[in-house]
C-alpha cells in the first residue's frame, strides 16, 4: 500500500502547485507517484497520473485505490482524510482548517514540532519527505493482469524477476537494470 501525503493549504490553486511540485520531487527521486487535487485546479508541471475531486467517502475509496497502485499520493484536495500534512502557510500563518497534530512539515513559515521549508526549497522538502516516508522496498516485480495488480510476495517476485532477466539478459542488447516486459494472451 502506498503512502499519501496530504497538503494543505489557503486556496486550492496553491495547494495545487504544492503538491504538483511534492509529486514531481518524489518522482525524479524515484518514487512512483499519483497527485489527486479539487476539481477544476489547473495543475501545471505534472505529467504523471492525475485526479481531480471532492473530498468525500466515494473519492477516497479511489484515492485509497490508487495508493495501492503507486509508491506515494499525494493529495492537494481541501478536507483530504488522511495522510502525513505539509502545510503551506499564508502569511507566516497555517491555514484555519488544517488538522494540526498531523502536520509534520510546513512550506512558507513555522509551527511548533513541524519541520519548515522556505517556499522554494522544493528540493529540501522532498529530501526531507523521502526520509520521513521511509525506503519504501523496492518491488523486483510488479504483475499487472487487466489492469490489476496482482499481490505477490518477495519469493514469487524474486522467481519472476530472476527467471525474466535471465531470459531477456540472453538477447542482444538484454542487459540493464530495469526490464518491462508486456504480454498478450
Amino acid at each position: 500500500m502506498g503512502k499519501i501525503v496530504r497538503i494543505a493549504g489557503p486556496t486550492p490553486a496553491e495547494r495545487a502547485e504544492l503538491a504538483s511540485a511534492v509529486a514531481g520531487e518524489l518522482a525524479t527521486q524515484g518514487f512512483e507517484c499519483a497527485l489527486v487535487v479539487d476539481v477544476g485546479v489547473p495543475v501545471e508541471g505534472w505529467s504523471g497520473l492525475c485526479i481531480m475531486g471532492p473530498a468525500d467517502a466515494r473519492m477516497q475509496e479511489l484515492v485509497e485505490l490508487v495508493a495501492s497502485q503507486v509508491e506515494v499520493v499525494v493529495d492537494g484536495r481541501e478536507g483530504a482524510p488522511r495522510g502525513v500534512v505539509v502545510a503551506k502557510c499564508s502569511g507566516g500563518r497555517l491555514p484555519e482548517a488544517v488538522d494540526t497534530p498531523a502536520v509534520k512539515a510546513v512550506v512558507g513559515g513555522q509551527f511548533e514540532g513541524a519541520r519548515s521549508f522556505e517556499p522554494g526549497d522544493i528540493q529540501g522538502l522532498g529530501l526531507w519527505l523521502k526520509e520521513w516516508l521511509g525506503e519504501i522496498p523496492a518491488e523486483r516485480a510488479r504483475i499487472i493482469v487487466d489492469g490489476k495488480r496482482l499481490p505477490a510476495k518477495d519469493f514469487v517476485q524474486e522467481i519472476v524477476a530472476e527467471a525474466v532477466v535471465a531470459m531477456v539478459g540472453a538477447l542482444k542488447g538484454g542487459k540493464g537494470n530495469r526490464v518491462v516486459v508486456a504480454a498478450n494472451r
